[in-house]
């Protein structure tokens, strides 16, 4: 497990391709501290830190990409499904969401509309991948919040637009 003072190493995904994240991982953004954050998430499991997470994914991308770093707590994310339109949290091309461990770091994606998804990925809530190049997931626990009754995209990437180096290491994740 790292700390915010520790980049991250694509090494450990041992495949060829590891190092085509190198310039990725120089650029790492602490969702609790960063101070380019106008607004920083609390990782207290009450809080809803859905802007802030949306901030630095954002500060990621319009810096070439990056590594969107969460300390150890816990991350409460609301990412609902709608019949019309949904709001997932997406997570574009040369984006890595990292945290401390996958049991110390916690993602609870809430989508409270979970019923409204239907077959068309333009309805579906959770954190999307869709079309994403260069991206992944590393050392997180990722939690479904939603009802026993209704399905839930929680991890997702579908669709015709092509995706190229994705990756899910050390995950913890809860359906």
């Amino acid at each position: 497990p790292g700390s915010a003072t520790t980049s991250w190493n694509p090494a450990v995904l041992g495949v060829s391709w590891a190092n085509d994240f190198t310039s990725i991982a120089a650029n790492q953004i602490d969702v609790k501290t960063d101070p380019r954050l106008s607004v920083k998430a609390r990782g207290d499991g009450a809080t809803d830190d859905t802007a802030a997470i949306r901030a630095a994914i954002k500060l990621a991308s319009s810096t070439g990409g990056g590594v969107v770093y969460f300390p150890t707590g816990d991350y409460k994310i609301l990412a609902p499904s709608k019949s019309v339109r949904a709001t997932p949290l997406v997570v574009p091309s040369r984006i890595v969401l990292r945290g401390s461990g996958s049991t110390t770091s916690r993602l609870f994606v809430s989508d409270p509309d979970a019923t409204s998804e239907n077959d068309g990925i333009w309805t579906w809530g959770g954190i999307d991948f869709q079309g994403a190049s260069l991206s992944g997931m590393t050392d997180l626990g990722v939690y479904a919040v939603n009802s026993s009754t209704a399905a839930c995209a929680v991890l997702w990437n579908r669709g015709s637009s092509p995706v190229n180096k994705l990756f899910f290491n050390n995950l913890d994740v809860h359906l």
